[in-house]
């Protein structure tokens, strides 16, 4: 197991080894989160449709929901289907299977089932038999033990490589911020302006917020918390109150699933526009599309030099006379941990546009 990379690689061999007994050629593991009340599908295989693994769903009164909750293997064929379905008051979802049949995946204890592993025939109504569906218990009640190890494996990865993440967040941050504290108080030297004492003065007070919200986001990572609902415009809103040398309008609203560090994705969204790019004007597009919550970030700044397009979200990247900065490479990661992408959407001269895509809130 220790060389198996995810779950996903775990059930593609599961599914192998079974395919030699039965037809898996439909076969999926649902994965119950007790915090959510929700499925994840880290494996679908399916000849009609497909499932987004990235994805938390709802699954109440479903045929996957009732053999988890009741701990006990399932048989559904022609002879029983629609009178158990009706019993039970079970609705299906998706592509109806004749035959199906599902066994619980149970946790250390074997008192209570963390998950469901599945096999389904839209072909044939009586695909499946008792041996089959025994098989396939044997195999879900044996596979508890090394899916709760693997799953303790991905988040303690998960966790060490968000707390690394929150380090160079804040260690790029706070060095912008010291850069215009520094650039403030020689300014106020040579003038006696105190507007740019207030400068530094603000500074300071968003490089001390800073340090309080990763500080809080390192116990968020370490309590593996799950992600949290933020209105995108909530969060603008207190963004762009510290740009006041910059014109940026934000139009739509929407809702997704993030934690603290969004504020510093779009903190280096902005802040690489007008120090990279020599933006003077930012629009900032929010929109909803299915599941997603689409943002497009256009500014009226230098265009990025097409021979570096495609390295300017890696780690440590510098063009030495058309600098991108290690803010695009901090919104990339920071949005893969939300399930999310960044790429650039549109290079032209005084017009760059970044699309950011976030899994999208929805109420529960």
């Amino acid at each position: 197991m220790s060389d198996i990379d995810n779950l996903a690689e775990f059930a593609e061999i599961i599914r192998i080894q079974l395919s030699k007994i039965m037809n898996t050629e439909n076969f999926y593991l649902a994965l119950y989160d007790e915090k959510l009340d929700r499925y994840t599908f880290p494996y679908y295989k399916d000849t009609t449709e497909t499932i987004d693994p990235n994805m938390v769903y709802a699954m109440h009164n479903t045929i996957t929901n009732y053999v988890r909750k009741n701990a006990f293997p399932v048989l559904l064929n022609s002879q029983n289907q629609q009178t158990f379905l009706e019993k039970n008051k079970i609705s299906l979802i998706g592509t109806v299977a004749p035959c199906w049949i599902g066994a619980p995946i149970m946790d250390k204890s074997r008192k209570k089932a963390i998950g469901v592993l599945v096999v389904q025939s839209y072909d044939n109504s009586d695909e499946y038999n008792l041996e089959d569906l025994k098989a396939l218990d044997f195999v879900a009640l044996n596979m508890g033990r090394l899916i709760i190890r693997k799953m303790n494996e991905i988040k303690q990865k998960n966790v060490n490589d968000q707390l690394s993440l929150i380090t160079k967040i804040l260690r790029h941050d706070l060095t912008n911020d010291l850069v215009v504290i520094k650039s403030a108080l020689n300014l106020y030297d040579k003038s006696g302006d105190k507007t740019f004492l207030k400068e530094a003065h603000d500074k300071v007070l968003k490089g001390i917020e800073l340090i309080n919200q990763m500080r809080d986001q390192e116990d968020f990572a370490s309590e593996n918390r799950n992600l949290a609902p933020y209105k995108v415009q909530d969060v603008l809103k207190k963004v762009i109150t510290e740009y006041k040398n910059c014109q940026i309008i934000f139009s739509g609203k929407g809702k997704i699933f993030a934690d603290q560090s969004i504020f510093s994705i779009f903190h280096n969204s902005i802040s690489n526009a007008i120090l990279h790019g020599k933006a003077d004007k930012i629009d900032i597009a929010i929109k909803s599309e299915g599941r997603k919550c689409i943002i497009s970030v256009t500014n009226n700044g230098l265009m990025i030099p097409n021979n570096i397009t495609h390295r300017i979200f890696e780690e440590g990247f510098s063009d030495k006379n058309n600098s991108t900065g290690m803010g695009l490479y901090l919104i990339s990661k920071t949005l893969e941990n939300y399930h999310g992408s960044i790429f650039l959407e549109e290079n032209k001269p005084s017009k760059v546009c970044f699309t950011l895509i976030f899994p999208k809130a929805i109420s529960r």
